[in-house]
């Protein structure tokens, strides 16, 4: 199933009018429609998505042939576009950078899981 229907069915399936959810994103009513038939969808518009949604990007491609095979890097267009061209390096930095971003999001909330779990169990004593 292509990205942009993964997204719609996800958006549905919570309900959203599409022209609210277009409005949490910054993105018209028909931008959103297009993005429903998109193969792959721009790493910072996902990432609003995513993040409406209360969802790591990357749930959007877990089971995906194409995210799997060596040949289809399908992060957003732009990464895409460098690895048709050539550019695997490029395309790799920008994925390790949304990847560390996302680790750095983890780390930050289990640190603050981490000083309310302290401050309750001195609440405690």
């Amino acid at each position: 199933m292509p990205i942009g229907k993964k997204i719609e069915a996800e958006i549905r399936k919570r309900g959203f009018k599409i022209t609210t959810f277009a409005k949490l994103i910054n993105c018209t009513r028909s931008n959103l429609y297009n993005i429903f038939e998109r193969n792959s969808v721009n790493t910072e518009q996902l990432k609003k998505i995513a993040s409406v949604l209360n969802l790591d990007p990357f749930y959007f491609y877990s089971g995906l042939k194409e995210y799997k095979t060596e040949h289809a890097l399908k992060i957003s267009e732009e990464t895409q576009a460098h690895y048709e061209a050539g550019d695997h390096v490029e395309a790799l930095k920008k994925l390790v950078a949304l990847l560390e971003e996302k680790l750095q999001e983890k780390d930050d909330i289990i640190r603050k899981l981490e000083e309310k779990i302290k401050r309750l169990s001195k609440s405690k004593k």
